[in-house]
């Protein structure tokens, strides 16, 4: 029955409503960033960052742990466009910049996989980069990840059209989006070294023209030579992960999330479990059809399947060997191509009772994930008027904040430039006090400070206690940041 209500008419059709949905989700996604105001922690960096000249925002960038690509997309359109100095006007441009992937993979879903692999492909590419993962999510907050999204899938692309066209400019195409993929994410740099990889692989194993294999090595000497200005920022950023970073060690708990992160964003051990079923499932129906394919295509199918597996296993040695490095939203990009990959091989198949049992499953994740989502949204969104409301009440010249760190003094201090600021450890250089007003201050000194000024009200911005002050009252808390009342206890 079902082979005969999913017909090849019908799935054309049912690609059509899809894409259409997906319309739909943009919208959504435009509509949510004018009217639910959200920002999550590290947002609050982005919006600092972007406040800061060019130059020296890439020197701040360098001493941070990402590349600086997304920072000059950004920087570039609040330059450009005519929107002050308001922080709610800076905040939904930078948020539509993260939607403007999302437009540019609905185009390309409908210029190339709608005519080459027909309306269901496309329509199911479309819905899948929407909902599946965190896709939706990462649309709409300041970050690098929907980007990351874009160039690794068009550098995807670029090499399809490499091994199935005799044609010089996708070799050049490869090469550039390469090049911003790696200039945006670390991760999407491993990910496009698998590209290469796998690329050349196929060049020798089918024993192409020599001429490609040459095309290969300039191309490869080109990304190389392109990144080598940013090579000492990345030793150095390697170095202080090396001393501690956030993200959580590595375990077969972990690297089961990751794998069930491919289809949902869920908490729910069950659900997660239906995510890493339905991407094993994926792939064996990917590796059942192998034999039946072109081998261009049985290549595309393989590498953007190996891809997720190879940065996956990177990731993972690495923070096994080192420090852990690797966190789920780093496979964002990666896990775009498995939906490409599953959206074209659910298009082939003919077994059309598999096909609708996969559609239902992928569906209920959508509206799961949906609903997370949601829910987050609104909790970030009750956290920032929170949030907001506090440093409304206290930016004043009564208060004096104190921060750790300049990395949370670049973020919040914004909010607080109507009181006195002083950071402990400054890890940029003097020219931050060009762009925010503070003062240098030593631990030891706090102290006097506290003596001082006992007619103000003190606040410490950190994510631990000061030492030696036993009597801290914490006042506000976001995400991992709190902030505390702080005076020395009597002895």
């Amino acid at each position: 029955m079902l082979d005969s209500v999913l017909n090849s008419k019908n799935k054309e059709y049912l690609g059509k409503i899809l894409f259409g949905l997906s319309i739909l989700m943009l919208f959504g996604m435009v509509y949510l960033v004018f009217h639910k105001y959200f920002l999550t922690y590290d947002e609050y960096f982005t919006l600092g960052l972007i406040k800061l000249p060019v130059d020296y925002g890439i020197y701040i960038t360098s001493m941070d742990v990402h590349p600086p690509f997304y920072y000059l997309i950004v920087k570039f359109f609040v330059t450009l466009l005519p929107i002050g100095e308001s922080n709610y006007n800076l905040i939904i441009v930078s948020k539509l910049i993260s939607i403007i992937p999302y437009v540019v993979i609905l185009s390309i879903s409908w210029l190339f996989f709608r005519k080459k692999y027909g309306w269901f492909t496309c329509g199911l590419i479309c819905i899948s980069l929407a909902l599946m993962s965190s896709f939706f999510m990462n649309y709409i907050i300041m970050r690098m990840y929907s980007w990351c999204v874009l160039f690794l899938l068009l550098s995807f692309l670029s090499m399809y059209f490499i091994i199935t066209e005799n044609n010089n400019k996708y070799w050049i195409l490869f090469t550039l989006f390469t090049i911003l993929g790696a200039y945006t994410h670390y991760f999407n740099a491993v990910s496009s070294i698998m590209l290469y990889l796998l690329l050349l692989t196929y060049l020798i194993y089918n024993k192409i023209d020599f001429s490609q294999i040459k095309l290969w090595f300039v191309s490869t000497v080109a990304v190389i030579l392109a990144y080598l200005p940013w090579i000492s920022s990345l030793f150095n950023q390697l170095n202080r992960v090396n001393e501690g970073y956030w993200i959580p060690p590595i375990n077969l708990q972990t690297v089961f999330d990751y794998f069930a992160y491919t289809f949902t964003i869920s908490d729910e051990l069950l659900i997660k479990l239906f995510g890493v079923l339905m991407f094993i499932f994926i792939c064996i129906i990917i590796f059942k059809l192998y034999s039946k394919q072109e081998k261009e295509d049985n290549f595309y199918f393989i590498s953007g399947i190996s891809v997720f597996f190879l940065t996956l296993l990177v990731g993972v040695a690495i923070s096994l060997i080192k420090e852990p490095i690797i966190y789920d939203r780093y496979l964002l990009a990666s896990i775009s191509l498995i939906m490409i990959i599953m959206s074209i091989v659910l298009g082939k198949m003919r077994n059309n009772k598999i096909v609708v049992v996969l559609l239902c499953v992928l569906l209920l994740f959508s509206v799961a994930n949906v609903y997370d989502d949601y829910n987050k949204i609104d909790e970030v969104h009750d956290l920032n008027l929170k949030h907001e409301k506090f440093f409304n009440k206290t930016n004043n010249n009564e208060s004096i904040f104190i921060f750790k760190d300049s990395i949370s003094l670049l973020r919040f201090e914004s909010l607080i430039n109507n009181s006195d600021i002083y950071c402990v450890k400054n890890r940029f250089d003097d020219n931050l006090h060009n762009y925010i007003d503070f003062k240098d201050l030593k631990s030891e000194d706090i102290d006097n400070l506290i003596k001082n000024n006992t007619n103000k009200k003190i606040y410490y911005v950190t994510t631990d206690k000061l030492p030696h002050y036993d009597n801290h009252k914490e006042v506000h808390l976001f995400s991992n940041l709190k902030i505390y009342s702080i005076s020395k206890q009597e002895e």
